[in-house]
């Protein structure tokens, strides 16, 4: 499913026509997604996107779900206006409705996600360092870093080996 970088592009061609430069925001759930969570999901974000504003100016953004675990949404600053605090929380405040109303929790920030023999596995923070002494990642292990800032470092740095990640000072 998730075994090298060309799937996680193909996931990814709704943002194609965004600049490497795009603001990226991304949430995670716990367990995959079912079909009708992310219809929804998708329906909502492409109606709350496109009246999204930041001081009244309206802002180029795009969001989709990936690999049926994340929400993500970029925002083109460049070519429309940059966030302000105010259209962020806004953009917070949607997603935190959005989870409530497809009972799965977005916005939880206490589960990493790795690719485990070709799917996404979410461990606890706390467990991850189990999970190695079992035998069940390595440092190697491909995991998705949540911290990408924009759609550069999401197509080049979003899924990485452990060791290479801020995880590993979880192992």
């Amino acid at each position: 499913m998730v075994s090298n970088r060309i799937d996680i592009e193909q996931e990814l061609k709704v943002f194609d026509n965004m600049p490497p430069s795009a603001r990226i925001w991304l949430w995670q759930a716990e367990r995959p997604m079912s079909a009708e969570q992310i219809t929804q999901i998708k329906r909502e974000l492409n109606q709350f996107l496109p009246h999204w504003n930041a001081h009244n100016i309206a802002l180029k953004a795009k969001g989709d779900v990936v690999l049926q675990r994340f929400v993500v949404v970029a925002l083109d600053e460049a070519g429309s206006h940059a966030a302000s605090g105010c259209s962020m929380d806004t953009l917070t405040q949607a997603i935190q409705g959005i989870s409530d109303r497809v009972g799965i929790d977005l916005l939880g920030r206490t589960h990493f996600y790795c690719v485990v023999q070709d799917d996404i596995r979410s461990i606890h923070m706390n467990e991850l360092s189990k999970a190695k002494a079992n035998g069940i990642i390595d440092e190697n292990t491909l995991v998705f870093n949540a911290l990408v800032k924009n759609k550069g470092e999401l197509y080049d740095q979003w899924l990485i080996p452990i060791k290479d990640s801020w995880h590993r000072r979880f192992l």
